[in-house]
């Protein structure tokens, strides 16, 4: 932002920036209005973003609407708690027996705004004005009171590991029934995400040109890409399919040593491994890869259209299938669909998308390894076919399950 290279030089843009930071919380009609457009327009665009993502949120909010209310709330019972300490002007909660430091909840002097110079979860408070921890606090207290959740998960990037477990401590001093149903799922960074220019963009451009790439290798094939009703949102598919499941099958999992701030929420050792954004591999139809995964889910498809005449299937109780016993490779497809149910229960418990991804691969190429042993087309024996189509089936909408889990849009042609 230009504003933070003006302050660098000039400290009276901090000041400026602060003192209308100040009248924002204190209600200034005038500092809001404008605020307001802006965040509605951001919304907006996100709105529209997180929908190409396949993405939805019913509700739209952040620690910049908590009420000036539940803020004052939180530091009366803290205060009335005895839990806030008074040093050289500075509130705090001292977090110390818990190796967590000693929290902040007001700070002396002066500096920048949050929100406005700094997206630090550090910043300081201003005659007067909040820090984010104070209205952290608030907001969980104000989202209770609306909500009555059973769990709030604060999905927030490793690198805050330290303020949010102060934050959920600070909420179990408070003694919240509820404090015990927040938690922190966190993440790593992705390193070099950039066009393959080398040029460091928004995922907005990284989409368009994926997408493009995506575009150029279903032309290659001229009669399927006939066959293909709308390419270039089909294209905008299985480019984003590239993009998630790079993202997605980066397991984040790490050993790491132990450490008391990650103590208070086992899922803190989860995601927090950065991975290396890769092109080639993120478009790519060879290997682990989103377009190979659509490439699977499209073939499975594209029996229904090949077979008509095994159409439609006989109920499953009326299906042969001891006759897929016969053969290892409808064994293997029939053992990775009874293993799904365990595969998603995992990925809940432990909030980590790469197992539903590996499941997906390993699925995916189960089917492949089994299309030149378990035929449909050419099968003469009609008993047999129906039940070879009907695993091909079960497979399809396992496949494509999964991939819903993930965000992902199955595509039927490609």
């Amino acid at each position: 932002m230009n504003i933070n290279k003006d302050a660098e030089s000039d400290p009276g843009v901090k000041a400026a920036a602060a003192a209308w930071f100040k009248r924002m919380e204190d209600g200034d009609e005038d500092a809001l209005k404008n605020w307001r457009v802006w965040r509605e327009l951001s919304v907006k665009k996100y709105a529209e973003e997180y929908d190409r993502l396949n993405v939805h949120f019913d509700v739209y909010t952040g620690e910049s609407k908590v009420g000036k209310k539940w803020q004052d709330y939180a530091l009366e019972r803290l205060s009335e708690m005895g839990l806030i300490s008074d040093v050289e002007g500075a509130k705090l909660v001292d977090l110390e027996k818990w190796k967590l430091g000693k929290a902040v909840l007001r700070k002396k002097g002066a500096s920048e705004p949050p929100s406005i110079l700094s997206s630090s979860n550090a910043e300081n408070d201003i005659d007067g004005t909040s820090i984010y921890l104070t209205r952290d606090i608030g907001g969980a207290i104000e989202r209770y009171e609306q909500h009555k959740f059973d769990k709030m998960i604060y999905v927030i990037s490793s690198q805050q590991d330290l303020h949010t477990a102060q934050f959920i401590k600070v909420l179990h001093l408070m003694e919240f029934p509820w404090a015990s149903s927040v938690e922190h799922v966190n993440y790593g960074l992705v390193l070099g995400m950039s066009t393959r220019k080398g040029t460091v963009v928004f995922l907005d451009q990284i989409i368009r040109e994926t997408s493009s790439v995506m575009h150029e290798q279903m032309k290659k094939n001229q009669e399927k890409y006939a066959a293909v009703e709308d390419p270039e949102q089909t294209s905008l598919e299985v480019g984003l399919t590239g993009i998630k499941i790079q993202d997605m099958a980066a397991k984040r999992c790490a050993t790491i040593s132990f450490s008391a701030h990650l103590s208070l929420n086992p899922s803190c050792m989860f995601r927090i491994n950065n991975y290396n954004f890769n092109w080639d591999r993120m478009t790519s139809f060879e290997g682990d890869t989103g377009p190979y995964l659509q490439y699977a889910h499209v073939r499975l498809t594209s029996l229904t259209r090949k077979n008509p005449e095994l159409l439609p299937l006989p109920p499953p109780e009326q299906i042969a299938t001891e006759t897929l016993a016969e053969q290892p490779a409808a064994r293997e497809i029939a053992f990775l669909l009874g293993t799904y149910p365990d595969v998603v229960r995992t990925a809940l418990r432990t909030h980590e998308p790469s197992g539903v991804v590996t499941f997906a691969f390993r699925l995916a190429h189960a089917i492949s390894s089994a299309w030149e042993t378990v035929v449909v087309k050419g099968e003469a024996d009609v008993e047999r076919a129906r039940a070879r189509m009907w695993l091909y089936l079960c497979a399809r909408d396992v496949l494509g399950g999964a991939m819903r889990l993930l965000s992902i849009r199955p595509l039927e042609r490609m």
